[in-house]
């Protein structure tokens, strides 16, 4: 995997968020995605890595986050 950037950091409600994009070094058309989220003293992950087209799992990926 290698990430695009640093990431980016925020506060979703009350919680610390870090999510981070990147594509898989061995087939640059997957993408992925992992987002940190820390709720008092747990941390949740949420890793996903998509294929091409991205648009059709899109909404699965956003209610795999709800």
């Amino acid at each position: 995997m290698q990430f695009w950037n640093g990431g980016t950091y925020d506060l979703k409600g009350v919680n610390h968020r870090w999510q981070g994009w990147g594509a898989m070094l061995d087939d640059k058309d997957n993408r992925f995605r992992v987002e940190l989220i820390q709720n008092e003293d747990k941390v949740w992950r949420i890793v996903s890595i998509q294929s091409k087209p991205y648009e059709y799992s899109d909404a699965m990926v956003d209610k795999l986050k709800t």
